[in-house]
């Protein structure tokens, strides 16, 4: 069982990034470190809180593959939307804050994953935007959950928190997020 990203649904299927669980959460745990790191706008931490939701150790194993048009855009904000995303990928590549992890990433396997994760967020377009897929994330969204209440970062990894808590609190058994 893995975990599969794609541009959308009308992608062939040999584009598709297709991962194993080990694979999806190594992607995701750099994007989310270097997200943190770098978000600012209210937009940008939307984004991050988004990718850290996708919490294999919380929602379960193969569950958390997505469409990089369900992300949280907005048509208005689109521009610089992607240009973070593209700054978090960069930033991602120089291993910022990559000591925070309890373990040393497979380069080898990550940067190809990197590598067609930005093609995929250099392919989205304003017109690929579909701003129902933002409001009906906030709609579900608990009234405690991180994105309705100024966005909290976890104390000890310094992370954007999702409403699964902090992801590397999660994946390390430290049981609880450090609020």
């Amino acid at each position: 069982m893995g975990n599969i990203i794609r541009l959308n649904d009308k992608q062939p299927a040999e584009e598709w990034l297709s991962m194993s669980n080990g694979g999806t959460d190594v992607l995701l745990d750099v994007l989310v470190l270097a997200g943190s790191a770098l978000a600012e706008k209210d937009s940008e931490k939307e984004q991050v809180v988004w990718l850290a939701q996708h919490d294999q150790n919380v929602v379960g194993l193969g569950t958390v593959g997505f469409d990089i048009t369900e992300m949280p855009w907005t048509k208005a904000d689109f521009a610089s939307q992607q240009v973070f995303m593209l700054r978090c990928i960069a930033a991602a590549r120089e291993k910022l804050w990559w000591e925070k992890l309890e373990y040393e990433p497979n380069e080898e396997l990550l940067m190809p994953q990197l590598d067609t994760f930005e093609s995929f967020i250099r392919a989205m377009t304003e017109e690929l935007v579909d701003e129902n897929e933002r409001l009906e994330w906030l709609a579900e969204a608990d009234d405690d959950d991180p994105q309705l209440n100024g966005f909290p970062v976890c104390r000890k990894h310094q992370v954007l928190r999702s409403w699964c808590g902090c992801r590397f609190c999660t994946v390390y058994g430290h049981g609880v997020s450090y609020f």
